[in-house]
């Protein structure tokens, strides 16, 4: 299964070229890019990608207000702020907010494919454990329905021995 990844940055070049990379041997899909918060969670409500890559800093709205709204609907969404700001404010604000990396620009695109790979280990984790979970609640749902269906027969069977005997013992 492809992870799904949303780019956001104001800078046309840099959006482009962060689209440009190679996603698809890593067992990603780029599902869109948006030049500012507003546009790119407009699109991840509809493309509900796994991990958001975000400047900071753009017109309208920006990665903070992108990674609230993101969070709001989406805790487990990975995102990576890259910025060209080296700002204690905004990593604090991105730390508040559940970012999982702050990344400074420029960024090398093989320390970019690490965090990225290491974000889909994760998400490939929590989605077999999400896989997980769902089939041990099956299977305790199928025993309960076992488990329920043997008591009433050998509660119903219990009763009848008890009857029998007790009749065998009138007859007695």
């Amino acid at each position: 299964m492809n992870v799904k990844l949303l780019i956001c940055d104001d800078e046309k070049i840099i959006r482009e070229g962060l689209a440009s990379l190679d996603w698809n041997t890593r067992g990603i899909e780029v599902v869109g890019t948006a030049k500012n918060g507003e546009v790119a969670f407009e699109l991840f409500q509809k493309m509900l990608p796994d991990i958001v890559i975000s400047d900071i800093k753009m017109p309208t709205k920006d990665g903070i207000w992108l990674s609230e709204q993101i969070h709001k609907i989406s805790p487990n969404t990975k995102i990576i702020f890259l910025t060209g700001y080296n700002d204690f404010e905004y990593a604090q604000s991105a730390i508040n907010n559940g970012v999982c990396q702050y990344l400074l620009k420029p960024i090398d695109e093989f320390e970019l494919y690490e965090i990225v790979d290491k974000l889909t280990k994760e998400i490939h984790l929590e989605q077999q454990k999400a896989e997980k979970e769902i089939e041990l609640r099956k299977t305790l749902r199928n025993s309960r329905y076992f488990l329920l269906n043997y008591l009433i027969v050998h509660s119903t069977v219990f009763l009848i021995l008890n009857y029998l005997r007790y009749l065998k013992k009138l007859r007695q």
